[in-house]
């Protein structure tokens, strides 16, 4: 199993220090005294050999499922991974969508996969094509892996269209993969988790992005109970029971989700009106306008002068995005509007400003 280097991951790891760092892709992250927490009898440790049950019904009950849909994982990376690992053998043909968070992709081909991709193209707004996906995927197919809200464009997949996804799945006996982190900034019926439009899908998520609490790694994945246990075992390869303070304090924090999730909204509807007048006056600047969350995804007409001003950006203006060749779009850079917005406001000045100067230099 060739376990290369995760690029993206990286590079986010080690990049410059910033004043105004527009590279981030959630929330700020919160604190104890910022939510309403119980510390009253805390443990650090307890049963949770299968998950704390607590967590487990908590989760369950906010989606309106079983105990036994739900799988717990540190975070949505690792539901990610066990819903691949648990799914694909070397050989295998799994349908990934293009462009996608890197390790969305790089999981597959380390567990070996034979990896077809799903345009999401910036001409169409990086809308899914069911047409496409009927083509790239057979019944030969083991799993299709998707993103809702996609990341890195903010684009959302509606309810017809995932229903049409679901109708597909389930008439090729394909398990569905969609990695939710970002959904919940949306509203709605239409946006309910796609687990229960129909059982082949998988659903990933966590209390990372959205709600700010990162350092919990509170993730779970929503599966049939054939693919529950399927997925404890795999777990048991990676993390016997996971740790108890962090799912105890994390089962204690869903009563104040809803409030937390009003903030975090709240947030995202305020600072997107000033990256959409941001991209809007600078003219070497297009982008499909995300339907939610803290991230979008413009493309530079020029992509020579693009890489010069991300190699100086740092330098010069203080100020950092994600360079679009984590996300297999060279032309284009990822901003991150979660922060608040004085910050966001001086960070957009100064990135429109190294824009605005690289316009006047050749390539």
């Amino acid at each position: 199993m060739p376990f290369d280097r995760v690029a993206y991951l990286e590079w986010a790891h080690s990049k410059p220090a910033v004043r105004y760092n527009l590279s981030g892709s959630s929330v700020p992250i919160l604190e104890p005294e910022q939510v309403e927490f119980d510390w009253g009898g805390m443990r650090f440790s307890g049963p949770n050999q299968y998950g704390y049950v607590p967590l487990l019904e908590a989760i369950a009950s906010r989606y309106g499922v079983g105990a036994g849909n739900v799988v717990t994982a540190c975070g949505t990376s690792m539901a990610n991974f066990l819903v691949c690992a648990a799914l694909i053998s070397p050989g295998d043909e799994v349908v990934v969508e293009k462009p996608c968070y890197g390790p969305m992709l790089e999981v597959p081909l380390a567990l070996g996969a034979r990896v077809k991709r799903l345009p999401r193209s910036f001409e169409d707004g990086y809308r899914v094509d069911v047409r496409a996906l009927r083509k790239a995927a057979s019944r030969k197919t083991k799993l299709i892996i998707l993103t809702n809200l996609h990341n890195p464009s903010g684009v959302s997949i509606d309810r017809p269209t995932l229903e049409q996804i679901g109708d597909l799945g389930e008439t090729l006996g394909i398990p569905i993969l969609v990695d939710e982190i970002y959904l919940d900034f949306l509203s709605g019926r239409d946006y309910q988790t796609c687990y229960q439009l129909n059982r082949c899908f998988v659903s990933t998520n966590s209390l990372t992005k959205v709600y700010g609490l990162d350092g919990l790694r509170c993730g779970w994945i929503l599966a049939d109970e054939k693919m529950t246990r399927r997925l404890w075992r795999v777990r048991d390869y990676v993390d016997a029971n996971g740790p108890f303070p962090a799912q105890m304090a994390s089962a204690r924090l869903f009563p104040s989700l809803d409030a937390i999730l009003a903030r975090s909204r709240t947030r995202c509807e305020e600072n997107l009106p000033q990256v959409a007048q941001f991209v809007q006056s600078c003219p070497d600047l297009e982008w499909a306008v995300p339907d939610g969350g803290v991230v979008c995804f413009p493309r530079h007409r020029h992509q020579a002068r693009l890489n010069a001003l991300l190699r100086s950006l740092p330098v010069s203006h203080d100020t950092l995005v994600v360079p679009g060749r984590f996300f297999e779009s060279p032309r284009h850079f990822r901003i991150g509007f979660g922060i608040d917005k004085d910050t966001l406001a001086e960070g957009l000045r100064r990135l429109k400003d190294a824009l605005a100067k690289s316009q006047s230099r050749k390539p």
